[in-house]
């Protein structure tokens, strides 16, 4: 079985690759509604809350996800961007996601698109 990729993106400042680094996103995120993701510097993640429709799809809307995993900072194409693998996500092991940083520094944030890219957004900031 082929784990599952879901992207979660977020808008890179003018699409510049702003140089981003781990010590930049380590730390806890959260969302206006709670949900958080929380990236050690050890590589681990924690991810409490999560909105299950913009991760797994529509049929998913109305769950909150929680889980645990291994998180690495890569080059993307709009520019930095946090790879997520979830040990397990739901009823799904070895879940994949994607998240791109939008700003530097203390404007730093990370989001998930709603719907389609380029519509609302679901954004964590640092705590």
């Amino acid at each position: 079985m082929y784990p599952l990729v879901v992207t979660m993106v977020a808008l890179v400042g003018g699409c510049s690759k702003a140089s981003t680094s781990s010590a930049d996103i380590v730390g806890i995120w959260q969302s206006v509604d709670g949900a958080t993701i929380k990236l050690e510097n050890t590589g681990q993640f924690v991810v409490t809350g999560l909105p299950g429709f913009p991760v797994l799809g529509r049929p998913h809307q109305d769950e909150r996800l929680s889980g645990v995993g291994r998180w690495q900072l890569q080059e993307g194409t709009m520019g930095r961007e946090i790879k997520l693998v979830f040990d397990r996500l739901g009823d799904r092991e070895r879940v994949g996601v994607r998240i791109l940083t939008s700003g530097k520094g203390t404007s730093l944030k990370l989001f998930i698109w709603e719907d389609e890219e380029g519509g609302a957004r679901y954004e964590f900031e640092k705590k």
